[in-house]
């Protein structure tokens, strides 16, 4: 199962998507994302459980929107 988190779907304008296996490794990533691209340097508990609401997950071989 593929995770998915987009930034959009938090109200961002940006067109950032990003992919994971698992949750632990989605939001280690979001949080670099969010540093480089946003200056967002450290997610807080709000943000990380806003960002974990917005995550969508699909199996192989689902087609991609």
């Amino acid at each position: 199962m593929t995770l998915e988190f987009r930034c959009r779907d938090v109200g961002v304008v940006c067109k950032g998507k990003i992919r994971s296996d698992n949750e632990e490794d989605l939001i280690a990533q979001i949080a670099k994302h969010a540093d480089e691209v946003h200056d967002v340097p450290n997610l807080t508990q709000t943000l990380v459980n806003y960002a974990k609401s917005t995550v969508t997950s699909s199996s192989p071989g689902e087609s991609e929107s």
